[in-house]
């Protein structure tokens, strides 16, 4: 009886160690666990929980060991190695492969598209006869990054976005430009990766032209000048020069004034080899450097090119531009005032006048140019009256 009640137990007990191995099995396989309410409920009802701390199974040496079901061959491995699952990459199935990713910047890539880009100028070893020189890059890309580096390293001229085929742009040199030239054109894509590059060496063929002369202003001068602002003078500058050469001059103040500029067209020297233009300055004193080169090309717009000649030693004129002196102030004209002339009446010999003091103390007896006239009248009357007495006296002493 105690053999059979043992034998029972191990049946009972090899059964629930099954199950449990059936719900690992299942656990492993979703990836979820499986709550404990989930995992008893799948449990036959027939079958008795095993309660280890109340219960203790006797242990019987020739008890037969628990088989093992054949859907547990995806348990774990005997090797403790995991689960096969568990080795497949995040976001891949279990048992499919994963492909390379290519690389878009790979060696053969890039070489492909270095292909694509030549620099066409400037040309290996050449030699240009202006103070600059041409970068023509040729290329299919679309969309790309050109930098042009000079023999030191620095940079240039640079762009992006430019777009093939043709890619060009013209480089300008100093004066002091050295004769033998090397330029480095870099060319990259929209995202900065190296297409390629390409290295020249060439030279700068370019004469120094001579020396002008100035005429005005002179040396040690004081130019009088104004204009209709105030402050500033207008100035004549001429001398001569090469003809079709353009002049180039710079100003310094030298009293404290502000500085000047101007940004015209260069001057140009006529077929007679002589030059002439104004200029506006502040009044002061200033020092003026006139130099001359020759321009690229003919007529104003081929002053924009680099030059075919190195500027002249500059001639210095050192000179005052001052405001014209002060005129004196213009008097307007005061209007004079018209006195009429009166005549002098005509006084005969011999008449006595009495002179009156005050004219508004006599009466109005008519115009005064009628008096003169009326005293010789009565005085002729008195004198025919007196002799009219006379006569008549005689008369009568006769009779």
């Amino acid at each position: 009886m105690k053999k059979t009640v043992s034998t029972a137990t191990a049946l009972s007990t090899a059964i629930v160690i099954a199950l449990g191995g059936i719900a690992l099995s299942g656990q492993a396989a979703s990836a979820q666990p499986v709550p404990i309410e989930q995992e008893a409920a799948a449990a036959p009802a027939d079958v008795e929980p095993v309660v280890e701390a109340t219960v203790e199974p006797e242990i019987v040496d020739d008890a037969p060991e628990p088989a093992v079901p054949a859907d547990e061959s995806t348990a774990e491995p005997t090797d403790g190695s995991g689960p096969a699952e568990d080795e497949a990459p995040v976001g891949t199935e279990p048992g499919v492969a994963v492909p390379e990713t290519a690389v878009e910047g790979s060696d053969e890539a890039l070489a492909a598209r270095a292909g694509a880009f030549s620099l066409e100028s400037p040309v290996q070893g050449g030699a240009y006869d202006t103070l600059g020189y041409d970068v023509v890059v040729l290329t299919d890309e679309v969309d790309v990054q050109i930098e042009v580096l000079d023999g030191a390293g620095v940079v240039v001229w640079g762009a992006v976005h430019q777009s093939g085929p043709r890619i060009e742009t013209t480089i300008g040199l100093g004066d002091d430009a050295a004769v033998d030239q090397t330029v480095t054109v870099v060319v990259e894509d929209a995202q900065g990766v190296v297409l390629g590059q390409e290295s020249r060496t060439f030279r700068i063929d370019v004469p120094t032209s001579p020396a002008v002369t100035v005429s005005t202003p002179r040396t040690g001068a004081v130019v009088t000048a104004d204009s209709e602002y105030p402050g500033l003078g207008v100035f004549e500058i001429a001398g001569t020069g090469v003809p079709g050469s353009a002049i180039a001059f710079t100003v310094e103040a030298l009293s404290g004034q502000e500085g000047w500029g101007h940004d015209y067209d260069a001057p140009r020297v006529a077929a007679d080899g002589t030059y002439r233009f104004t200029e506006i300055l502040p009044h002061g004193s200033w020092r003026l450097l006139v130099s001359q080169y020759v321009p690229r090309g003919d007529g104003q717009l081929g002053l924009e090119g680099p030059p075919r000649s190195r500027q002249s030693v500059p001639v210095v004129v050192e000179f005052a531009l001052a405001a014209p002196a002060a005129a004196a102030p213009v008097v307007s004209p005061v209007t004079p005032t018209i006195v009429p002339t009166v005549s002098k009446p005509v006084i005969p010999v011999g008449v006595r006048v009495v002179p009156v003091s005050h004219r508004s103390d006599l009466a109005y007896t008519g115009s005064s140019e009628t008096t003169p006239w009326a005293g010789l009248a009565g005085m002729v009357l008195v004198g025919l009256g007196a002799a009219t007495v006379l006569v008549t006296r005689r008369r009568a002493s006769r009779g």
